[in-house]
Order: C-alpha cells, then sequence, then structure tokens
C-alpha cells in the first residue's frame, strides 16, 4: 500500500486549520504523512498544527517556509518531502478546505487501477463541492467537456491543486522547475503529467469541501465580477506575463517531454514570439484547446495580437 505524503502549505491559517487537521485525521485510508510548510504564520497556526501531531499516530513534519507566496510554499514542499519508495503518493493540501473520508481512499484506488511505467507521470484530480465560510453548499466545480491534453494545459488548468495526488515521477520532474517561474503548483502539475506521456484521472465525484472566504489565495472565480477582474488583467498584459512564465518553467522539464508534447510547445512558442500575420499559423498547427469555447475563442485571439 502506497504511503500518502499530504503537502500542507499554511500561512496565517488558525481559522479554518483545525478542522481541515480534523478531516485528514479522519480519513479511511490511514497510511499518510503529514508535511506542512509554514510560510511565517504569526497567529496560532503552527501550534495548531504541533497540537495535531500529538494526537495522531502518523508523522506530522513541520517546516519553515520560504515566506514567498503560496506557489513557492507548495515547491518547498515539493522540494522537501521524502522520495525513498517509488510507490509513494504526494497530495496538495490548502489549509482551509474540508476532505469527506473517502477524499484519499479514492486517489489511492484510482491509482492502484493503473498499468504505468516506473518513470510515467500520474495525477489525479476532480471536481469539488464549492462552500462557504460556514460551509453551507453554494455548488460544484465544473466537470470538463473537453480532452485533458497537453495543449489543453498550455491554455489552462482543469482542476484545483487542493484535489491533486500524484506519483513519484511526477513530482521528480516537478523538482525541476524553479518556483519563481510557475504560474501555480497546480498548473504545473497538470502541464507535467500532460506533457510528459502522463496518465490524468479526473474525478466527476467531488471528494472536498473547497471554501471559499475573504482570505483566499486562489478561489473560485466563476461570478461575474470575477470573470471582468479576469477580463481586465488579459486586457493589461498579465496574460502575456503568465506566457513568459510558461515558457521559463516548460524549458526547464523539457527533456521529459514527448515529441508531440515538444511540438505543440515550439508551435506555441513561435506563435508568442512571431510577427502577427504569422501568430495564425502558428496557432492553427499548435491544436490549442480550453475546456470552454468561448474563453478558447478570447485566448486564442489574445495569443493571435500579442496578449499573451
Amino acid at each position: 500500500m502506497p504511503t500518502v505524503h499530504i503537502l500542507l502549505a499554511s500561512y496565517q491559517g488558525e481559522a479554518y486549520l483545525a478542522q481541515q487537521l480534523e478531516s485528514i485525521a479522519a480519513q479511511t485510508y490511514s497510511a499518510w504523512q503529514l508535511w506542512v510548510s509554514d510560510d511565517g504564520s504569526t497567529d496560532t497556526t503552527r501550534e495548531i498544527v504541533a497540537h495535531f501531531a500529538s494526537q495522531v499516530p502518523q508523522s506530522v513534519v513541520l517546516l519553515d517556509g520560504p515566506c514567498k507566496g503560496v506557489t513557492q510554499n507548495f515547491f518547498h514542499l515539493v522540494n522537501t518531502v521524502s522520495l525513498e519508495k517509488s510507490n509513494n503518493l504526494y497530495a496538495f493540501c490548502d489549509q482551509d478546505d474540508v476532505w469527506l473520508p473517502e477524499k484519499v481512499a479514492r486517489a489511492v484506488a484510482q491509482y492502484q487501477s493503473q498499468i504505468l511505467s516506473n518513470e510515467q507521470p500520474y495525477l489525479y484530480c476532480g471536481r469539488t463541492a464549492i462552500v462557504d465560510a460556514n460551509l453551507r453548499h453554494l455548488g460544484f466545480s465544473a466537470i470538463p467537456k473537453r480532452p485533458l491534453g497537453f495543449g489543453n494545459a498550455l491554455l489552462q488548468n482543469i482542476a484545483g491543486g487542493n484535489t491533486m495526488v500524484f506519483n513519484s515521477a511526477l513530482l521528480k520532474i516537478l523538482r525541476h522547475i524553479n518556483p519563481l517561474h510557475s504560474v501555480l503548483h497546480d498548473w504545473s502539475a497538470y502541464q507535467v503529467a500532460t506533457g510528459c506521456g502522463g496518465v490524468v484521472h479526473y474525478d466527476n465525484e467531488a471528494s472536498i469541501l473547497y471554501r471559499q472566504h475573504t482570505l483566499n489565495a486562489v478561489g473560485a472565480k466563476d461570478t461575474l465580477f470575477g470573470q471582468l477582474k479576469k477580463l481586465k488583467y488579459f486586457l493589461c498584459g498579465s496574460h502575456r506575463l503568465r506566457g513568459d512564465r510558461h515558457e521559463q518553467s516548460i524549458e526547464e522539464f523539457a527533456q521529459y517531454l514527448h515529441i508531440q508534447s515538444k511540438q505543440q510547445y515550439a508551435l506555441f512558442s513561435e506563435a508568442r514570439h512571431s510577427s502577427i500575420f504569422r501568430r495564425l499559423l502558428f496557432v492553427h498547427k499548435a491544436n490549442l484547446w480550453h475546456q470552454d469555447i468561448r474563453k478558447q475563442i478570447l485566448l486564442l485571439s489574445g495569443l493571435v495580437v500579442g496578449l499573451i
């Protein structure tokens, strides 16, 4: 049975952390270890983790984070966690969610149903039940309607890191990425899995309560206000900077890309840096797609005119 190393990035988490830790302790799959990287909390976060460690038989490791934001904090965990066994699994964990009891067991069962080579990345991810600060149900995240693949991963991430469980082969490739170059740790995981010949399993059944509150580092953005805010950033060139970071991070694990993914990435890069007349050709050849056809039109148009 694989050990699941839970990678929890914390910062000023006292409001909801204890409830998340309780849900981890209540998992039906008990072969887990918890790694917490705390990014300089000045509240009782570290005390909450220490108390939890004294109450459970599993190993709990508390680390000093880099204090440089959520993505670098998660990469600190990626670069620190033990790699002693090849069949270990790794799960990103947010400090303010609640895991349903079968979350880890479902991920392990899906992993064990796969036939993988030792060097083949595997990524499990899935739907979330969106709740408010008091865990009142608000809805569910969208289920992908189109295929998963590297051409999709170059434009979007299809699942939250709080649902992701992955194998050591994927972890090893993630370690090649400079955290400064990753747009988000979970997006990088999706790009690695799809670009490097891996297997991605998307679970249509939600197994976490994804809490929305005023202090979310990254939250659901499907409200009208959230969409308008994203459009503003898009028009102001934020996606162009994001594209630069994608290129930097992908270059760092390019040696592991499969041939087709290398070709897609080369066309994506050419489209970003060519004259406007040549961009149309490269965008067409690259076979890039978004799960939402309307956003695909917007993003590909932005790529053509230099906003991506």
